[in-house]
């Protein structure tokens, strides 16, 4: 099994250093992904980390992002209880291994902004409710 590969995005360095306190006592490589990286598609990253990419463009997001790669369901959920939160995550797949990040983050932002508003639908006809 290849070895687990958390990657950050836009994470502010205490808490980098939380994560990749956490990460090494679980054996994961913890990689840093910069905002230049961000067209660079994921399966480039995984093979050479440090890779540029050649697109000229000020659309980068700033948002905190994970990017679990080679995870097992039981290495991923010790990871997620020793970690700081971080709202926007997503799991390599053989979907989105081909998407650069910036792909990656518009796909699951929009989908975490969908679920907020399920719950801000589902908490406000509750209220509806209760006061009828």
């Amino acid at each position: 099994m290849p070895t687990p590969i958390l990657f950050l995005y836009n994470i502010d360095k205490e808490k980098e250093n939380a994560i990749r306190r956490s990460c090494m006592k679980l054996k994961i490589k913890v990689h840093n992904v910069d905002k230049s990286q961000q067209y660079v598609k994921i399966a480039d990253l995984l093979m050479q980390p440090s890779q540029k990419d050649e697109i000229v463009t000020d659309d980068r997001f700033d948002d905190e992002m994970l990017l679990f790669a080679n995870f097992t369901g039981d290495i991923l959920g010790k990871t997620l209880k020793v970690i700081p939160r971080v709202f926007l995550k997503a799991t390599l797949t053989e979907h989105n291994i081909n998407w650069n990040s910036y792909r990656l983050y518009s796909e699951i932002k929009q989908e975490h902004e969908y679920y907020l508003k399920l719950a801000q639908d589902k908490k406000l006809a509750q209220e509806n409710s209760n006061n009828q």
